[in-house]
């Protein structure tokens, strides 16, 4: 009777120690780095849906990677080049649109690194960020929200 109590008693440790050693930062299971948000609205500040957007980014060596199609958008979410001090974003409505019909939009920003988890590893984050319609083509102009990127709410407003 005494060694059957000593055997259970024995299992629930072992029990509890082996529940207790798996850890939950084994997988990480959302993005981190956060990627810059733009909201498209119109002259009177309302939502407006973009029928064709083309994204372009320039790389740090100026060579331009082409990029996203997205359609009937009013918002569109994109990464930032944390290797570098800048990223610039070439938009335009047509597919064999030439460079100089295109808009161009130059995200200039410091970066700092802050530690998530083990699985996740290091968050960049974007502080001093400043934006700049460096050609406006078909945007009229555009409204920072923020001059920190630390999530991806609505970062950027462009004016159609």
């Amino acid at each position: 009777m005494y060694i059957k109590r000593l055997n259970i008693i024995g299992f629930c440790l072992l029990f509890i120690t082996v529940i207790n050693a798996c850890v939950d930062d084994d997988i990480c299971d959302k993005p981190v780095t956060p990627r810059l948000t733009i909201g498209f609205i119109n002259s009177l500040g309302s939502r407006y849906t973009v029928d064709t957007l083309y994204v372009d980014e320039v790389n740090s060596g100026g060579i331009v990677t082409r990029g996203n199609k997205f359609a009937s958008i009013d918002s569109v979410r994109l990464p930032l080049n944390s290797q570098a001090e800048q990223t610039v974003f070439y938009f335009y409505n047509r597919k064999n649109t030439i460079d100089t019909d295109k808009d161009i939009i130059t995200v200039k920003y410091n970066t700092s690194q802050k530690f998530i988890s083990k699985a996740c590893g290091y968050k960049v984050i974007f502080d001093n960020v400043s934006y700049d319609l460096s050609r406006a083509v078909n945007m009229k102009g555009i409204t920072p929200n923020t001059s920190q990127i630390h999530n991806e709410s609505k970062n950027l407003f462009v004016t159609y």
